[in-house]
Order: structure tokens, then sequence, then C-alpha cells
């Protein structure tokens, strides 16, 4: 679990995409509040926190019903603030 990655059939404003879109985010964010609370390294909560941060924007916008596009951008923007950052904790890695 290094970061969301798009999914490829994401390709338009499709209810069913939405959908499943808000439902992959809702999971990334709760997976990324486990990571938080489980971390053994206290310079990973920081960056944890920016993560569920920039990922509750990134939900919000999904449910808010922004164009596709916009929220691909936002997901984009969060895949660098995961090359940006270096967790220490391999816990992210365990799902």
């Amino acid at each position: 679990m290094a970061f969301f990655a798009v999914p490829h059939w994401l390709n338009g404003d499709n209810r069913v995409a939405r959908m499943a879109l808000k439902r992959a985010m809702s999971a990334y964010v709760r997976t990324l509040e486990d990571c938080l609370a489980n971390t053994h390294r206290a310079e990973d909560r920081s960056i944890y926190e920016k993560y569920l941060a920039d990922a509750a924007g990134i939900l919000a916008s999904c449910v808010a019903g922004e164009p596709i596009a916009n929220v691909v951008r936002r997901i984009e923007a969060h895949e660098r603030l995961w090359g940006h950052t270096w967790l220490q904790d391999p816990i992210y890695r365990k799902e």
C-alpha cells in the first residue's frame, strides 16, 4: 500500500466508477488511520497525518461530485507526496 493508484477503468464520470472510487478512497483512509495508530516510529506519525489530510481532501472531492479529472489530478499529487517522503516503519507494506 505505497499509495492509492488510480484504477485503469476510471475514465469517465459514470456513477458506478464514482461509487467504486469513493469506496476505494474510504478504505485507503481507514488503512492510513490504521498505519498511523500502529506505527512504532514517532517520526512517521507526522507523515501519516500529512497523508491523511491529503487523502481526506481527495475523498471530499469524490463525495462532492467534482469532475473525475480533478479527482485524478489530486490523486496524482498525492502519489507525488508519497514520492517525496520516507517512512521508517514498514507497517504500510503490510496488508
